[in-house]
């Protein structure tokens, strides 16, 4: 299972963890989105979109069963 699905597991790993950090790495991510460049801003702002369209078009799929 975890084989299959270790990129949705890792990533729901860093979300648990995150909000233990410690703020200086909140506050070093921030300054690290300030220093890039327009063309990295670009990137990171279509990469949040992406995620955010491929969230919303997600669904909750029925079980087989409940189509009959």
């Amino acid at each position: 299972l975890i084989e299959g699905y270790w990129r949705g597991f890792s990533l729901m790993a860093v979300g648990f963890l995150l909000p233990f950090s410690p703020g200086s790495w909140g506050k070093a991510v921030f300054r690290g989105v300030i220093k890039l460049s327009f063309l990295g801003k670009t990137i990171v702002m279509g990469a949040m979109i992406f995620l955010g369209i491929q969230m919303k078009s997600s669904e909750i799929q029925p079980v087989i069963y409940f189509q009959f």
